[in-house]
């Protein structure tokens, strides 16, 4: 996904369904918002949370970065929120540097 290439990314995303790990889902989402997809990083975000991974300081910092990108200020103000009122992840430089 860093390199680029999404659908290939994404397919190979989708195959290891059963084996899905935080850092699959962050890379997946770097990926994407990398590369100008931020609403199908948000997806991701919320499919990850959905599916019962608990995300961390990184993967924050993907979904909020691909929210800037994307123009997604309401997206990411909800996220920025979420962060520490659900998870208690206290913001620090780099999470700022990314909003």
């Amino acid at each position: 996904a860093k390199c680029g290439s999404i659908p290939d990314s994404r397919t190979v995303f989708c195959e290891i369904a059963e084996r899905r790990n935080l850092v699959s889902w962050t890379s997946m989402m770097i990926g994407y918002g990398s590369h100008g997809y931020g609403a199908e990083a948000v997806e991701l975000f919320d499919e990850m949370v959905s599916s019962g991974v608990r995300p961390d300081r990184i993967v924050f910092m993907a979904v909020l970065s691909a929210c800037r990108h994307a123009g997604l200020v309401e997206k990411g103000l909800k996220y920025f929120k979420v962060m520490d009122e659900e998870y208690g992840i206290n913001p620090d430089q780099d999470i700022y540097n990314c909003v």
